[in-house]
C-alpha cells in the first residue's frame, strides 16, 4: 500500500509544467500491476524530457507490458536513451510489445530485457523490433550501445 500511495504522489507532482527537466525515471522493484500502471501516467509521459527508463523487477505481467508500451509509444519512445526492463517474466507476448515500441525509439542507445523470460518466439520479435527500428531510424542502429538479453 505504501507503494501504491509513494506512485501516486509521483503522478501528481511529474506534469510538464512541475517537473520540465526530468529525464531519468527509476521504478525498478516496485509493484507495477495494471492498477500502479494506472497511477503512473503523468510520470510516464508527461515528463517533456524523460529519456532514461528503469523498470527492472516490477512484476510486470503481459497486460502491463501492452499497456506500458502503447503509453511510451510515440514521442516518449522517440526520446529514449534507455530501457530497462529486464526482470519482469512477460514471456513471449510482453516482448512482442515491446519488439513494436522499439521501432520507434530512434533515440535508444542501451536496452536491457534481461531475465524476462521472451523465450525463442519472443526473442525473435525483440529482434525483429529491432529490424524495423534500424530500416526505420534515420541513424539505423549505429547508436545503440547496449544490449542486455541475458536469461531470455
Amino acid at each position: 500500500a505504501a507503494g501504491f500511495a509513494t506512485l501516486g504522489f509521483f503522478n501528481r507532482i511529474f506534469d510538464p509544467e512541475s517537473a520540465p527537466n526530468v529525464t531519468r525515471v527509476g521504478l525498478s522493484d516496485n509493484a507495477l500491476g495494471t492498477r500502479s500502471l494506472n497511477v503512473i501516467p503523468n510520470l510516464l509521459v508527461n515528463a517533456p524530457k524523460l529519456c532514461h527508463l528503469s523498470l527492472h523487477n516490477c512484476g510486470m505481467s503481459l497486460e502491463v507490458a501492452a499497456q506500458l508500451s502503447a503509453r511510451l509509444g510515440g514521442e516518449v519512445a522517440g526520446r529514449l536513451q534507455s530501457l530497462f526492463v529486464g526482470r519482469n517474466s512477460m514471456g513471449p507476448k510482453g516482448a512482442a510489445s515491446f519488439g513494436c515500441l522499439l521501432a520507434s525509439c530512434c533515440s535508444l542507445r542501451r536496452l536491457s530485457y534481461a531475465g524476462s523470460r521472451a523465450g525463442p518466439e519472443g526473442t525473435r520479435a525483440l529482434l525483429d523490433g529491432l529490424v524495423t527500428m534500424a530500416a526505420s531510424c534515420p541513424d539505423g542502429l549505429t547508436g545503440l550501445v547496449e544490449l542486455d538479453f541475458d536469461d531470455c
